[in-house]
């Protein structure tokens, strides 16, 4: 019997063929195995979420006035006078003449601020002391020749000005030549804010407390205003606004750890800016021991 010539060759390459004609076909190679489960889930989940910022609770909000003290205190400034013009060699030494009644009568740790060209000095705690122009420069500077404003309030220990009548003074003054000035001291307004003066620290940095003086204006819903704008970290660009038609303190509440910047605006009542000294008024503060709190 002859062998077929396919089944020869199979036998010699010693391979285990199917016979010639309608036996099995030789296996395809088989596919690659598919990943575990666990492999395709983590190919085709979803990336995690950033986790949220933490939530932020700084504020600035209006406060409630302290009551009055029974006699309210009155102050003056007598020297310089109103529109007195100091020689330049003179203003260094120039001893400030200044008056306050009912001193005793104010509550426990109150001081004087006084307030030159818009800086606040070192407070003043006892009345009888002698005070110089140059005590008040910004960063002890010669003062320049020119026009200077100077104001004088009482506050509280806790930075809350006594609103009185007579609890502020304001003069302008010259060193060396009067020039022309814009602004009337008898009838236009001017405002004066006294702190936030920082640094603050830790936990006496969660309420820290503003407060201002307004002369020759009104305050009202149609009338003046006061708009303050509160910058710092954790705040978005724009600020915190607030606007304010009665005379009441400030506070900036929980701010965190960072440099901050107040800024107050006297409005006319229309809305502008009035075009008077002193306006706009930025207060610069830091704050450390808060993060986290």
């Amino acid at each position: 019997m002859k062998i077929p010539r396919c089944v020869r060759l199979a036998v010699v390459a010693g391979l285990g063929l199917a016979a010639c004609g309608g036996g099995e076909t030789v296996p395809a190679t088989p596919p690659p195995s598919a990943p575990p489960p666990s492999a395709t889930a983590a190919a085709t989940a979803e990336p995690e979420a950033p986790p949220e910022p933490p939530k932020v609770n700084v504020d600035l909000m209006e406060a409630k006035p302290s009551p009055q003290p029974d006699r309210l205190p009155a102050v003056r400034i007598d020297g310089p006078g109103r529109d007195q013009s100091v020689a330049k060699h003179y203003a260094t030494n120039y001893k400030i003449i200044y008056r306050v009644t009912n001193w005793k009568s104010q509550p426990e740790g109150s001081y004087l601020q006084f307030i030159l060209d818009n800086v606040p000095a070192k407070p003043v705690t006892d009345p009888k002391q002698k005070v110089r122009l140059s005590d008040l420069s910004d960063g002890g500077k010669p003062i320049a020749e020119g026009e200077h404003i100077l104001a004088l309030y009482v506050a509280r220990k806790n930075h809350e000005v006594i609103k009185g009548p007579k609890s502020v003074a304001v003069r302008r003054f010259w060193i060396g030549k009067k020039t022309d000035s814009a602004w009337n001291w008898s009838k236009d307004p001017i405002m004066v804010l006294g702190p936030p003066v920082g640094p603050f620290d830790g936990d006496g940095a969660l309420e820290i407390l503003g407060d201002f003086f307004v002369l020759n204006a009104e305050l009202g819903s149609k009338k003046h205003s006061v708009r303050l704008t509160l910058n710092g970290p954790g705040i978005k660009d724009e600020g915190i606004m607030r606007y304010l038609t009665e005379w009441r303190p400030i506070v900036v509440w929980s701010p965190l750890d960072g440099e901050h910047t107040l800024k107050a605006e006297l409005l006319t009542p229309d809305g502008v800016v009035a075009p008077v000294p002193w306006n706009p008024t930025v207060r610069k503060f830091n704050v450390t021991g808060r993060a986290g709190k």
